[in-house]
């Protein structure tokens, strides 16, 4: 692959410093290549218009799945493709895609992989690749999004304060196979098959076959709470009695209480309603799963 490429390069992300290896890029990537650093989240417009006016063939994520959100929304039904060197504190799509962790060994893999077409997923106008959460893990996002460190550390320490007080809404969630109605402690619907860390809340997810799994958890006892956790640490959620799952093309989520949700880790503003659908066959991306 010899098109030139535009690298988007999260400076803080995962709480992990660039610096060395924003000098490796400087070294390696060609004449024709261009560095654009995010320097603060006001940047979001002016990074999501330069991709857009780009002439780059392959527009590279460098960072976490927040990062990638920013840049694959901007090359959706595109003849651009992603590339994705992952640098975030759980790097869910990259690891589900099989891409190399080592930022070093990521980029030597951009120039011999080949392109695959995946899904994405929409909530209301606003795209995910990886999950969306609307219970438990959206109230952690929330919290995480709050403190001045980053990282699998702080992002854990989040969920453990919130564990015991947190409490879930009454969803009513329908989709093409039904309606069901309950506080759901997980309510998550994934593109990808995990959070990121290889923790994957929906182990059989294929990221090319048209479908989301939504996967809903009432809240279990603290005993059936450690079982639960410890089953998904084994990717074995889906065989923990109460778990609820279906592969889905759309579904509408409402609650009477305003709820939170996040997008690929993301917070967002609170809402009653949500409407979520597929987009098959949406993003074109470097994969070794495409090779």
């Amino acid at each position: 692959m010899n098109e030139a490429r535009l690298f988007i390069v999260n400076p803080i992300s995962g709480g992990k410093s660039k610096i060395d290896f924003l000098d490796f890029l400087g070294s390696n990537i060609s004449d024709n290549d261009e560095i654009l650093v995010w320097e603060k989240s006001t940047d979001d417009g002016m990074i999501s218009h330069k991709i857009k006016l780009s002439n780059h063939k392959t527009i590279v994520a460098v960072g976490g799945d927040g990062t990638v959100n920013l840049v694959a929304k901007n090359l959706l039904y595109s003849e651009k493709q992603l590339g994705i060197i992952p640098f975030g504190s759980g790097n869910g799509l990259a690891r589900h895609l099989k891409i190399p962790m080592q930022p070093k060994q990521a980029f030597h893999f951009l120039a011999n992989g080949k392109a695959m077409k995946i899904d994405t997923g929409k909530v209301n106008q606003m795209h995910f690749f990886c999950t969306c959460g609307f219970s438990f893990d959206a109230a952690v996002a929330l919290k995480f999004a709050g403190l001045n460190s980053r990282g699998l550390k702080s992002y854990l320490a989040a969920g453990l304060e919130l564990l015991g007080e947190y409490e879930a809404p009454v969803y009513e969630v329908r989709t093409e196979h039904g309606i069901t109605k309950g506080n759901y402690y997980i309510l998550t619907i994934a593109n990808a098959n995990q959070y990121g860390n290889n923790v994957k809340i929906a182990p059989h997810a294929k990221i090319d076959d048209g479908l989301l799994e939504l996967v809903m958890i009432k809240k279990p006892s603290f005993t059936k709470t450690m079982v639960l956790f410890s089953k998904l640490l084994r990717n074995k959620i889906l065989s923990s009695d109460g778990v609820q799952h279906e592969s889905i093309r759309n579904c509408h989520i409402s609650s009477d209480t305003s709820f939170a949700f996040h997008l690929d880790g993301e917070p967002f503003e609170p809402l009653n309603t949500v409407h979520i659908e597929s987009c098959p066959e949406s993003l074109s991306i470097l994969s070794p799963m495409g090779s």
